[in-house]
Formats: C-alpha cells, sequence, structure tokens
C-alpha cells in the first residue's frame, strides 16, 4: 500500500467517523423534544475527527410519571451478551473484546433511531462499517419532510461545538464526571445561532 493510498484510507476513516458523530447529534437535537438528554465528557479525544459523545441519561419527559434510561448499563447489558455469543463462537480474549467495543457506538446510534422510530423518523445511510458511516445520509420527518445530509452535518455541527465548548470551558485537574444536559430549549437555540 503506498503511502497515497494510506493517506486516502486514512482521510476516509476520519470522515466516517465524524459523519456518524454528526448524525448522533442531530438525533440526540430531535430526542430532545420529547426528553432531557444528559451527555458525559468523550472518553477519548479525537485528535482528527469529533469525538463520539457519551450519551448518559435520558429522560423521558411526556409520561405521567418521567422515566428515566441509562444508557452505560444498557451498552453494558449488550456488551456482554454480545463477548457470551463471541466466546461460543471461539473468539475469546482481545478479539473479542475489541469487535465489542467498535459496535458500541453503533449500538448507540441504533438505540437513538430505535427511540425515534417510535415518532415516525426513519434514518437512512448507505453503508455502516467499523468505523462509522459513509455515503449518503437522510432523516425522514413524521410528516414526510427529508432532512439531508448536508443539513444533518450542519446540526451535527452545531450540536457538536456547543456540547465541546462547555465540556472545556472548566478544565479540571481532579476527575469529575462533568455533564450536558440538552433540553428542547437549549437545542432550539442553538439551531437558531448556527444553523440556517
Amino acid at each position: 500500500m503506498s503511502a497515497e493510498s494510506r493517506h486516502r484510507e486514512k482521510l476516509r476513516c476520519i470522515g466516517e467517523r465524524t459523519l456518524l458523530t454528526n448524525l448522533e447529534c442531530s438525533l440526540l437535537a430531535f430526542i430532545s423534544t420529547k426528553a432531557d438528554v444528559v451527555l458525559s465528557r468523550p472518553k477519548k479525544v479525537g485528535q482528527f475527527s469529533h469525538e463520539f459523545l457519551s450519551v448518559f441519561t435520558i429522560t423521558f419527559l411526556e409520561e405521567n410519571t418521567p422515566f428515566t434510561f441509562e444508557v452505560p448499563s444498557f451498552l453494558k447489558r449488550k456488551k456482554t451478551e454480545k463477548l457470551v455469543e463471541l466466546n461460543k463462537e471461539g473468539k475469546k480474549g482481545k478479539k473479542g473484546f475489541r469487535q465489542v467495543q467498535n459496535q458500541k457506538k453503533r449500538e448507540v446510534i441504533h438505540l437513538l433511531e430505535d427511540i425515534l422510530f417510535e415518532d415516525g423518523f426513519l434514518v437512512f445511510y448507505d453503508n455502516e462499517n467499523r468505523e462509522g458511516i459513509r455515503g449518503n445520509v437522510i432523516i425522514q420527518m413524521p410528516n414526510g419532510q427529508i432532512i439531508q445530509k448536508e443539513m444533518i452535518i450542519k446540526l451535527g455541527e452545531a450540536i457538536w461545538t456547543y456540547c465541546s465548548n462547555k465540556f472545556n470551558e472548566e478544565q479540571r485537574s481532579v476527575l469529575i464526571k462533568e455533564k450536558v444536559t440538552f433540553s428542547k430549549e437549549k437545542v432550539m437555540s442553538i439551531i437558531s445561532e448556527n444553523v440556517k
């Protein structure tokens, strides 16, 4: 593999990861119309692509009694199930663990898609792989309106920038779980300020 093809491959992977993060941020914006979303600081700092946001809790407000869905415990349960499945297939140790780690982002995206599917939102993308998503991405809203890839990227960038700035406002030497809460009002103000 030549240096040029390695560079192209690296840029493709960066683009896929960033597009996945933009889609995640856009889906979180739509979910925030019916729920409060609490995000915690990303586990890893991305050098080239945007970090995938860590969704901590989703509190649904439309029901009589608010219901809080804890995403880390859901991911832990899914991870355990997948590790058991991989062990049965003979993929033990580090190899199985790496495969499960790669699937965490996709599990979060699929969870967000499922939450929005209940309200009539449909998410389509051309290709999903270990790095992220590639090709065309659209979100079909309940009223049939289509949100194209360019708008998803703009909305995702605005949400990601807001969260990134919030997490970087106070660099603390002590490790504290910093969280950002999204509400409908907050997302609407981000959209009105940044997405035109």
